[in-house]
C-alpha cells in the first residue's frame, strides 16, 4: 500500500497538527492513501503560506499502515 506525505523546501514533513517536523516519527505524521487527498491538503497550505514551495511525496506503508520513511520518492503534479 501506498501512502502520500508532504514535505516542504526545507525537507520537513507535515504532521497531523499541521505544523513542519523533521521525519523522526513516522506515528505523527500527515498520510493519505489518496494523492488528491494529499494534493487538496498542499493547495489549502500553500493558499495560507504563499512561500511555501511544497510537494507530495509518495511511500511505502507497514503492515500497521504507518509510513515507510526510507523508501520517499517525490510523485510529479
Amino acid at each position: 500500500m501506498a501512502l502520500y506525505l508532504i514535505e516542504n523546501q526545507d525537507g520537513q514533513l507535515l504532521s497531523r497538527e499541521l505544523t513542519w517536523t523533521d521525519a523522526s516519527e513516522a506515528d505523527v505524521l500527515f498520510a493519505s492513501p489518496h494523492k488528491d487527498q494529499a494534493i487538496n491538503q498542499l493547495v489549502e497550505l500553500s493558499s495560507r503560506d504563499i512561500s511555501l514551495r511544497g510537494k507530495v511525496i509518495r511511500c511505502a506503508a507497514d503492515d500497521r499502515g504507518r509510513p515507510l520513511l526510507t523508501q520517499l520518492t517525490a510523485t510529479a503534479e
